[in-house]
């Protein structure tokens, strides 16, 4: 049996129990002032919720293994090669709902990762790491790429970001993500919250 599954099986139970007990109290509320048609709609209400409920408990599994994996990386945070950093990365991606995550180095050494948002954008993202600052000319290589592959992008970096690189990406589809910025998207904020 899976583990997100059996993590989430106590809590699965626990509203099983909950949903019976109040069964029950309802059923004995309905023997006393003879209401049938609130017995047979209070059933007909619990059962939906009870489904939500268990399939929301279920995700919450997936997440907080998701989470866990993730945490483990970031304690290695500062020993990351270029590549596993990358990888970092796009599992944060898959976290927030991001499909098709593939990750490439490219013929300059470069590492990128190519994926789906949610919404089914095309997403380029480019990982700079252990370089210093990013640079106005780095974000502008990077804006001309988004250009010729109509896609929207993130720039992700463990460093900063230099004043005149944040001016340069005013009005290019990119998101910038600083060191800081990637510690609250890998402590559970998604994406698009962090910048």
């Amino acid at each position: 049996m899976p583990e997100d599954l059996r993590s989430a099986l106590p809590r699965a139970a626990l509203l099983m129990a909950a949903a019976v007990l109040a069964l029950v109290w309802l059923n004995r509320l309905t023997i006393m002032e003879n209401w049938a048609m609130l017995t047979t709609s209070s059933i007909a209400a619990l059962l939906p919720l009870l489904v939500i409920a268990s399939f929301v408990l279920s995700n919450r599994a997936k997440r907080r293994e998701i989470r866990q994996r993730t945490g483990e990386r970031l304690a290695r945070f500062g020993s990351l090669p270029g590549p596993q950093f990358a990888e970092l990365i796009a599992l944060l991606l898959e976290r927030d709902g991001y499909r098709r995550v593939y990750v490439e180095c490219t013929r300059d050494a470069e590492i990128r990762i190519v994926a789906r948002s949610p919404g089914g954008a095309r997403v380029f993202v480019h990982c700079q790491y252990r370089s210093g600052p990013v640079s106005r000319e780095a974000i502008a290589d990077f804006a001309r790429t988004l250009r010729r592959g109509g896609a929207v992008g993130v720039f992700a970096t463990e460093d900063e970001f230099t004043g005149e690189a944040r001016l340069a990406a005013v009005g290019v589809p990119v998101m910038l993500v600083d060191g800081l910025a990637l510690e609250r998207w890998a402590q559970d904020t998604p994406l698009h919250q962090t910048v």
